[in-house]
Parts: C-alpha cells; structure tokens; sequence
C-alpha cells in the first residue's frame, strides 16, 4: 500500500503525501522517553562552538544594518500570515494535479503552463 490513491507509485498530490506518511507513521514503534538523571552528565555539557580555524568574513560581506531590519520586518509579517492560517480556515487547493512521477511528458506539460518557483527546484 505505498504511494498514490491507487496504491502504485509516488504519491500524486500533497494529501497523497500526506496520507502516505500517516501510514508509514502508523508503522514506526512509538518513541520511548528515558529521563535524564543530572548526575551523571558531563560537567560544562555538550558545547558547540565557532570553527576558529576559519578566516574572518570581510566586513564588506556583512549585511547591512538596514538589509537585516527589512529582512526582520519581512520575516516577522510572513510568520503573522502563517500564524493567521490560510484564508476561511481552509487549506489552500493545489493549483494543479500533479502527474504520476514517471510520466514525463505530462509533467513537462505542467511546467510549460505552471513553472516551479526556484525555491522548490
């Protein structure tokens, strides 16, 4: 029972995927949970830290105080909208059925009339 609807292949659609993973959740054995008994860890912990062995970034790579406080003002609107949920209260509908994952032809169809956005390539 892996994959789409049908059971045969790649899920086709984000629910697809979605139930896909619940079913493979369902076979995975529940995680145990040990606790930690302080004694016995190492004094100072686990640390990470910077690699000194690096050369310094020139400060003329450095983002600018301005650039920071934009991308701040731009993150903190985008994690309000996620926050909000989508429109309605419903999940967004995908813009289009996407093809079983070896049928090139229909998936280069998909990209002629709906290119992907450089973040999902």
């Amino acid at each position: 029972e892996e994959g789409g609807e049908g059971g045969g292949g790649l899920p086709a659609t984000a629910e697809e995927y979605m139930r896909m993973v619940a079913r493979e959740a369902r076979r995975i054995p529940d995680v145990v949970c040990v606790p930690i008994d302080p004694s016995k860890l190492l004094p100072g912990g686990a640390e990470v830290g910077l690699d000194t062995s690096l050369a310094p970034c020139d400060d003329s790579l450095q983002p600018s105080p301005a650039w920071e406080a934009a991308f701040l003002r731009h993150f903190d609107a985008v994690r309000a909208r996620a926050a909000q949920g989508p429109p309605g209260g419903k999940a967004a509908q995908p813009a289009v059925k996407l093809p079983p994952a070896g049928d090139e032809q229909a998936w280069r169809q998909v990209w002629a009339t709906h290119p992907p956005l450089l973040s999902t390539i």
